[in-house]
């Protein structure tokens, strides 16, 4: 039986993810494993990036719960997926198109338990029924009807031109460390050797450098690193980013380069 992961909001001490725990407990050789369950309630960006860069590390026929904004009513049904080899279980609430950066192989509107009834709780239910059905070896177009027409929010991408990128806080980790949207394959080729200074969500806090480790930098620094996502991603050497700058997801990272003996 493959891997099940489950991804929510309901924070540890709450009964949901303990009566989810116990009702896949209840088949044979299901493995169970968490990826989050601090996702900030209803943030389907922060649940997107959290299983986006976990999911390939799991094995292939693995099944992914995201159980975030997940209530099911006539606007929001129940979506199973398969990318890259994987599962993915949600609602159709726009996190897909954050989610996957290019055309999953099948997306599906479940169409199991079929009920007038309210369910308050469908990932005890629905969800759990779904997932176990695909461990079983069951197809996913067995499970209801193949659309290609779900909510598809989309992720904010930087923007750039020969002297400068503009691009975005996207996630803000438990350190408080401040994770952009910009990739360092997009930096090496713009900066083309050239000096550069990073200007974080204002023009008072600078950065000039790129350190190779957050250790590079003395207590109180504020640092650029690009990260093991090869991500832009601003931080306080053994301090709190996020909160002495005030730093909030969708805040601007701007990098302007200087062309020689331009200081402008």
């Amino acid at each position: 039986m493959p891997l099940i992961t489950l991804t929510s909001d309901w924070n540890n001490g709450d009964f949901y993810l303990a009566a989810l725990k116990g009702r896949l407990a209840k088949v044979d050789a299901v493995t169970v494993i968490d990826i989050s369950h601090s996702v900030s309630h209803f943030n389907i960006g922060q649940a997107s990036f959290l299983v986006e860069n976990s999911f390939s590390h799991f094995p292939e026929g693995s099944i992914h719960l995201i159980m975030v904004r997940c209530e099911l009513d006539n606007e929001n049904c129940l979506l199973a997926a398969k990318y890259q080899g994987h599962y993915f279980i949600s609602t159709d609430n726009g996190l897909f198109g954050l989610l996957f950066r290019e055309s999953p192989e099948m997306v599906v509107k479940v169409d199991l338990h079929q009920s007038d009834e309210q369910d308050s709780f469908p990932e005890l239910t629905i969800f759990a029924d779904v997932a176990i059905a695909i461990a079983s070896g069951r197809a996913i177009y067995e499970l209801g009807t193949r659309i290609s027409n779900y909510r598809q929010h989309i992720a904010l991408k930087p923007s750039w031109d020969s002297q400068e990128i503009i691009g975005n806080i996207q996630y803000i980790d438990s350190y408080q460390n401040g994770i952009s949207n910009i990739n360092k394959k997009l930096f090496e080729e713009l900066r083309a050797g050239r000096e550069f200074t990073i200007f974080v969500n204002s023009n008072h806090d600078r950065i000039e450098k790129i350190s190779n480790y957050y250790s590079d930098n003395r207590i109180g620094d504020l640092l650029a690193i690009f990260n093991s996502l090869g991500l832009l991603e601003v931080a306080v050497y053994n301090g709190k980013a996020a909160e002495l700058l005030n730093l909030e997801v969708n805040n601007n990272i701007r990098i302007k380069f200087y062309d020689e003996h331009n200081e402008g």
